[in-house]
């Protein structure tokens, strides 16, 4: 277990969109607030579980998501009987106050308590079903991978999409816990429901169950741990070259 653990921050680390986190941007912080979330509410500590999904959700509107998660698994464990009803489970309820906190600030600086959503249009998204994005990039792409072209970078970001998609279904099917894989499951959705694949890369990185499961799934297959982590540290490298040269990484 020490090892599967220990590869999958490794490959959290190789992850492409990875250097997120140490750039200024709340990435770090909110993979640190849902980490310890998930890490409180798995020991059933909700009151340490809320209190962090608050903090993951003030990092970002995707902390939401946590607070789903939650409820599904807890409904789910109470309705096969696996634990008894604790009132202490109304805590995972602070988790929403993170975007509320927000939402005040931004009425109180600019009027608007939902500008973080209203000027998401300036950057061409509004919101849809999640795997339209997915489907319009890949019907317009230049199959021809021109040089240079944007495009390029799109369908990059369509097919780590895809990947994380395709990784919660999985998990479910194994039988992951709830929790574990809805988190993955709504937050890539989430951020593709946006209009847009840009960025996928950058939000997957955080989706840190996602990470345990590769590490799960090819601890006894040593080769592919080393693909893995070759394939995610080249594309690390491009998606550096590309952040410190001024072009699009998400």
């Amino acid at each position: 277990m020490t090892e599967q653990l220990a590869l999958s921050l490794i490959l959290t680390l190789c992850f492409p969109g990875s250097f997120f986190l140490s750039s200024f941007y709340a990435d770090g912080v909110f993979l640190l607030a849902a980490t310890g979330s998930m890490f409180h509410y798995h020991r059933r500590q909700y009151l340490a579980a809320g209190a962090w999904g608050l903090l993951a959700s003030l990092a970002r509107p995707t902390g939401l998501v946590l607070l789903g998660a939650f409820a599904v698994d807890h409904v789910a464990r109470l309705w096969r009987r696996r634990e008894r009803p604790t009132p202490w489970a109304l805590c995972l309820l602070l988790i929403p106050g993170g975007v509320i906190a927000y939402m005040l600030m931004l009425w109180r600086q600019v009027g608007d308590p939902l500008a973080f959503a209203r000027y998401q249009a300036g950057w061409g998204r509004h919101t849809t079903f999640p795997l339209s994005p997915i489907w319009n990039t890949l019907v317009q792409f230049n199959w021809h991978f021109p040089r240079g072209a944007e495009t390029n970078m799109d369908f990059v970001e369509a097919v780590f999409a895809i990947v994380f998609l395709a990784i919660p279904v999985a998990m479910a099917i194994r039988g992951a816990r709830p929790y574990l894989w809805l988190f993955v499951l709504g937050s890539v959705s989430m951020t593709l429901s946006s209009g847009k694949v840009q960025s996928m890369v950058r939000h997957a990185a955080v989706c840190f169950p996602a990470f345990v499961y590769l590490a799960e799934i090819t601890e006894s297959r040593p080769w592919a741990q080393r693909y893995l982590v070759f394939l995610f540290s080249m594309l690390l490298l491009l998606f550096n070259l590309r952040f410190i040269n001024w072009y699009w990484s998400g």
